[in-house]
């Protein structure tokens, strides 16, 4: 199934199949790993060139998550931590890009299904993917120059 912009998305590691979760709306909160799916652990996808757009994601995208829970929470890669790590911000700019990139064939434009892998790569800045470890409630998740985890995106939402 193809996933379209504005819906709503859970960002599952592949390996460990923990999800991304918005720890809060605070300015640089820590993302952590959690097992389960819950309101923390969904994500509204916008296209960046175009937010309102509702067209189907593509690898190679310039793409934005914003927490369903956290009023104005963005996932961002700010690098106010050492090491760099997932975290959200209260605005969207620079350093809440990412690109979903196929782990196989990294220049693919190819639709995202939900059955597709992605590495997800930060935009700003050098090539940084983030790399979860697989324990239960990992507290920060890093960004690494290689060997990035895969995800899937499990669809929440549908658009009408």
């Amino acid at each position: 199934m193809k996933i379209q912009y504005q819906q709503v998305v859970a960002i599952q590691s592949s390996e460990y199949c923990n999800f991304i979760s918005a720890n809060g709306s605070k300015k640089q909160t820590l993302c952590m790993t959690k097992p389960w799916l819950n309101i923390n652990e969904q994500w509204k996808t916008e296209l960046v060139s175009d937010n309102s757009s509702t067209a189907n994601i593509k690898f190679g995208d310039y793409v934005r998550f914003s927490s369903e829970r956290y009023d104005s929470a963005y996932l961002s890669g700010y690098n106010g931590y050492s090491p760099m790590a997932l975290t959200t911000m209260n605005a969207p700019q620079d350093y809440e890009r990412f690109k979903l990139v196929d782990p196989s064939n990294p220049s693919s434009t190819a639709e995202i299904t939900t059955n597709d892998e992605f590495e997800l790569w930060l935009v700003n800045g050098d090539k940084y993917s983030v790399k979860v470890s697989g324990i239960e409630f990992e507290k920060s998740i890093p960004f690494v120059t290689s060997g990035g985890s895969t995800f899937r995106l499990i669809q929440i939402t549908v658009n009408a």
